[in-house]
């Protein structure tokens, strides 16, 4: 079983002594890469805001210019994280403004935003220093982007069995409170699931059927298993 925690570790440092500017992780959603990044920035002693910012909404390719400004402007190693962002990959804009970001000419890494808006300044940085994490739940074959990614930068596909993720799940999410719910009670709904998932061989397992099934039973404790079996049946 590979230790997913420790390759992502290797390849963050990888891009935090700079021998990279780039690191693409893929899984399908629901796998928990973003908990194990996470938790791999803070076991390297890495500050959001400080050392690195975090972004997981829709972004404008001005948005994005600005964003890029204030990574340069960190403390080292200067990343941006960007999570779950498939869509603004289509933007020829905002993929002008990642090659810029990501690819040098000169010896430096120059990007630009072009604008018709007289008011906006700055629109160039001149030597950007920064490194760019991209956690993407597909990996869009089409996207000349992400293909020129996977081969210049870091690439790491996260894919986990059942076992791996319930796992997971014992590790990373039965000992954190959710909604009122006892250790012991998330500890039933846990065991339950696990019974369930080898009783069926369930192919769709993720950290989020967890969630699920814990707010089911919340919501009707007399009647939850019932609920379960549906979820991992459908």
């Amino acid at each position: 079983m590979p230790n997913h925690q420790k390759i992502i570790k290797n390849h963050l440092e990888m891009v935090v002594k700079g021998y990279s500017n780039s690191l693409i992780l893929l899984s399908k959603a629901g796998l928990g890469k973003t908990t194990l990044l996470m938790n791999t920035m803070k076991e390297l002693k890495l500050e959001k805001d400080i050392n690195y910012i975090y972004c997981n909404n829709y972004i404008t390719p001005l948005q994005l210019f600005r964003i890029l400004q204030d990574v340069n402007v960190l403390q080292e190693p200067n990343i941006l994280i960007l999570d779950d962002v498939e869509m603004i990959l289509k933007d020829k804009m905002i993929l002008g403004l990642f090659k810029g970001a990501l690819w040098e000419a000169g010896g430096k890494r120059i990007v630009n935003y072009n604008s018709s808006t007289p008011r906006i300044k700055d629109t160039q940085i001149d030597d950007f220093k920064g490194k760019i994490i991209f956690l993407l739940n597909e990996f869009l074959p089409d996207n000349e982007l992400i293909k020129a990614l996977k081969d210049r930068g870091l690439y790491y596909e996260l894919k986990m069995n059942n076992e791996e993720i319930l796992e997971f799940m014992k590790k990373e999410i039965i000992p954190k409170e959710f909604n009122g719910m006892s250790l012991q009670q998330r500890q039933k709904v846990f065991n339950y699931v696990k019974e369930k998932v080898y009783e069926s061989n369930y192919k769709n397992l993720s950290y989020r059927t967890l969630i699920k099934s814990f707010q089911m039973y919340l919501c009707n404790p007399n009647h939850w298993k019932s609920l379960v079996d549906v979820l991992i049946n459908s």
